[in-house]
């Protein structure tokens, strides 16, 4: 009887130790827990003397970073400060519109820049049979005549007795006259635009030879029957030209290679 009482009462001591050393592990465990605060400070005492490798990961988020935005929409204002446009989609690409002031001599219509050739269908070189020498422009019963004299012979009358021998003239062009262009611009069916005031065909390639003149000198006249002139800084229009005292021209420009880019009137077909 003794013996079991003495093996429970020692039970019951082994089993209040226990919880009595559980009590104490946990509340060293609490006390001593260290804050982030000293956490960070103790990484950064190992990390003086020793090398930490660092891990990271990728967000998969499709999340736009707002401080990008910013940035880029912050370049986007200040390219259109200085003139620079956006890049556009070629689905939503409008051409840049210029107005042209009346004072300035030009039409009170837009233009399109930066101003290209109107070239039609199936454009090509031309191979056109012409004259050296002898063509000359005459104004005709309201048309412009380009053509070259030829010496006919006239049968003589019952009264003389030599023939008579006479000029006739073998026309080549007949070019309108016009002094407003049409509402339509007409595109280029190949690169003889005009003929110049020695007879000579022009072709739109040529503005070193018509360059060297100036503004005030007339060259010819294109196949509208607008008649064309030298290089001039002003403003034109898109197929080259503009109004001068009320009547409408072609001139050249130094940032043009061709002498004009479209037809403002209906061009004289061969």
């Amino acid at each position: 009887m003794m013996v079991v009482m003495y093996l429970t009462t020692r039970n019951f001591l082994l089993y209040l130790l226990s919880v009595a050393f559980l009590i104490v592990v946990i509340t060293a465990t609490v006390v001593h827990q260290p804050s982030s605060a000293n956490t960070a400070t103790e990484v950064a005492d190992q990390s003086a003397g020793e090398e930490v490798v660092y891990a990271g990961t990728v967000s998969t988020s499709h999340d736009v970073d707002h401080g990008s935005q910013v940035a880029r929409l912050r370049q986007k204002i200040a390219e259109l400060q200085v003139g620079t446009l956006a890049s556009i989609s070629e689905a939503n690409e409008v051409p840049l519109v210029v107005a042209i002031e009346e004072e300035e001599g030009l039409l009170p219509t837009e233009i399109n820049t930066p101003r290209q050739l109107q070239l039609c269908a199936g454009y090509a070189l031309a191979q056109v049979s012409w004259p050296s020498q002898g063509v000359q422009l005459a104004v005709v019963e309201g048309v412009r005549l380009v053509f070259t004299e030829v010496l006919a012979t006239v049968p003589p009358e019952a009264a003389s007795s030599s023939e008579i021998t006479l000029p006739s003239r073998d026309v080549l062009l007949q070019l309108p006259l016009l002094t407003f262009p049409g509402e339509t611009t007409n595109c280029l069916t190949n690169d003889i635009v005009g003929v110049a005031l020695d007879g000579s065909l022009m072709r739109n390639a040529e503005t070193r030879l018509y360059g060297i003149f100036g503004a005030d000198t007339l060259l010819g006249y294109a196949l509208d029957g607008f008649p064309i002139y030298g290089t001039d800084d002003k403003k034109n229009d898109s197929c080259g030209g503009r109004l001068v005292d009320g009547e409408y021209r072609y001139t050249l420009a130094v940032e043009r290679e061709t002498l004009i880019n479209c037809f403002a009137g209906s061009p004289t077909t061969w």
